[in-house]
């Protein structure tokens, strides 16, 4: 699965700032927070939730080391990170780039920093992915729909496994464990095309 490699680390961030957002280690937080402060980039492309959809998957750019904490944890419904990108270099030029993301949006951002030569993709990474899921699929007919819950955008869908369950901000549990079997209908139908589970063009990938 993890394709060809140079060489393997286990990591984990060590600013409690981190750990405290985090929904593993913390590295790829780490990692942006680390490139901002030591001017290895001007800005940083992450995830973090959409404020008017409960758990959506919204790019955002950073510049500040200690706002990538706003993208800290993992979230399973399609953002668009490529769009960022593009759009940043719409409006910036000559600014040195780092990204976070899934192995499907960095194949992309491969292509746009291609074909735009004004900004430069200095750091790509890439997050190892097996699945992500429709948002209507998985938040509006599942989570809400089938299991009732009352979503107010503060919650973690926590994957392990072959399990997944839903907490609160607090750490709470919402959802209890099911079979991650469940979700297999909401999954966006080029993961079941997709054979890039390491992202193999980004300069580093992370997983759990």
């Amino acid at each position: 699965a993890l394709n060809y490699y140079q060489c393997a680390f286990e990591a984990r961030a060590c600013d409690q700032r981190v750990l405290a957002v985090a929904q593993d280690g913390g590295v790829a937080t780490a990692l942006v927070i680390y490139a901002l402060q030591h001017r290895l980039v001007d800005c940083a492309i992450v995830m973090e939730n959409d404020p008017d959809a409960p758990l959506r998957a919204k790019p955002l750019i950073v510049e500040q080391p200690y706002d990538a904490l706003k993208g800290a944890g993992s979230r399973y419904t399609h953002g668009s990170m490529v769009s960022a990108l593009a759009d940043l270099a719409e409006r910036y030029s000559d600014r040195r780039i780092m990204v976070v993301a899934l192995p499907c949006e960095v194949e992309g951002m491969r292509k746009v920093s291609g074909a735009r030569r004004d900004n430069t993709l200095e750091y790509v990474v890439g997050l190892f992915c097996s699945n992500i899921f429709t948002y209507d699929g998985l938040i509006n007919r599942h989570l809400r729909e089938e299991k009732g819950l009352d979503l107010q955008g503060t919650e973690k869908v926590i994957i392990k496994g072959n399990q997944y369950w839903v907490i609160s901000e607090k750490g709470n549990i919402l959802l209890e464990p099911h079979s991650l079997k469940e979700l297999r209908p909401y999954r966006r139908p080029a993961c079941n095309a997709c054979i890039d589970y390491a992202a193999d063009l980004a300069d580093i990938s992370i997983g759990s």
